[in-house]
């Protein structure tokens, strides 16, 4: 199933799983896929986009670029981390298959993060231009990377769509310069995936790869820099 986790606005069934952590994640029976790692949800994803991505950027105020919303749990840990660090976000995030609400309301972040009670509810259910607090600005697509455009640069993208042997669309060549792109220079692009064709092209590109160890026994991540 390359590119496709549905057809139309109808998704495959995904059901709720409680990983090692104790938080909780999604799971795509059909594509034998997990939307995080079975060996905690919040500390793969705070290693991975928070530590090796939006931590990376010394500015007060940080444009961020999410492929793949998910669970928006990388959206719930960047408003946490910008909150304790007094750091302005400006956060586009692009999720062409959103959750249900049944689906929302079987999340515990907010009780794992210590979030505000609603606040996962005000993150999937935003659109464009969003004001969460203060200091975060929250935009969602409801679209595939193909068919967006972006319309202004970036400081840090996560790249968190599913691997590309579940989901080959977002990894495509042209997705990849489309990124690069819109990437301010010195901007970092941080994702779970290291694969080595994917790497490779991120070289031809122009990127400056770099893969720190992973999380939780995972051998690497891909980490890079415009």
């Amino acid at each position: 199933m390359n590119d496709n986790l549905g057809t139309g606005h109808k998704v495959l069934k995904r059901e709720i799983v409680v990983t090692a952590d104790g938080s909780t994640s999604l799971k795509i029976p059909e594509l034998d896929e997990m939307y995080h790692s079975k060996k905690g949800a919040v500390q793969e994803s705070q290693f991975v986009y928070i530590d090796h991505g939006m931590s990376l950027t010394k500015k007060p105020k940080i444009d961020i670029l999410e492929i793949g919303m998910g669970t928006g749990l990388n959206v719930a840990l960047t408003i946490k981390q910008a909150s304790a660090n007094s750091v302005s976000i400006n956060y586009d995030t692009l999720e062409p298959y959103p959750l249900t609400k049944a689906e929302q309301l079987s999340l515990n972040y907010e009780e794992i993060l210590g979030l505000p009670v609603g606040m996962m509810s005000q993150i999937h259910n935003s659109n464009t231009d969003n004001q969460i607090n203060a200091d975060f600005n929250l935009s969602v697509y409801v679209q595939k990377l193909e068919d967006w455009e972006a319309n202004q640069l970036y400081d840090v993208i996560y790249f968190d769509a599913f691997a590309p042997n579940k989901q080959k669309g977002p990894w495509v060549l042209s997705n990849l310069k489309k990124l690069y792109a819109c990437l301010k220079a010195g901007g970092v692009l941080t994702t779970y995936c290291a694969q080595g064709q994917f790497k490779r092209d991120l070289k031809s590109i122009g990127f400056e790869v770099t893969n720190p160890p992973g999380p939780m026994g995972k051998r690497e991540i891909t980490v890079a820099y415009k």
